[in-house]
């Protein structure tokens, strides 16, 4: 039995194959993203439980992501689950804070 469909954007590979390993194991579907520009098209395509996004990706980075989701009716209760190695999540505006239901640093 599938828990959740989600979708995993993040250009290191390595963290892409962790996550899958780790979420596919759990009993969720998981479908990768290799950029922001893939993600936006796998989201207008595919009904996703959740998102989990990298900040620093090429094309489109996380949070051009995020804000996109936030315009877009269908995607707006979707949850986001943020991936950075940049730093704290004080480090992140207020704004994107209030975007985003979980924040992940990259080990």
């Amino acid at each position: 039995m599938t828990l959740a469909k989600i979708l995993v954007a993040d250009d290191e590979e390595d963290i892409r194959t962790f996550t899958t390993r780790v979420l596919t194991h759990e009993g969720h579907t998981v479908t990768l993203a290799e950029d922001g520009e893939q993600a936006i098209g796998l989201m207008n395509e595919n009904d996703y439980d959740l998102i989990v996004l990298d900040i620093m990706m090429p094309n489109k980075n996380g949070l051009e992501v995020v804000q996109y989701m936030k315009k877009d009716e269908r995607l707006q209760k979707v949850p986001i689950f943020l991936f950075s190695a940049s730093g704290p999540i004080n480090n992140l505006t207020i704004e994107v804070k209030e975007m985003v239901d979980y924040y992940i640093r990259k080990p």
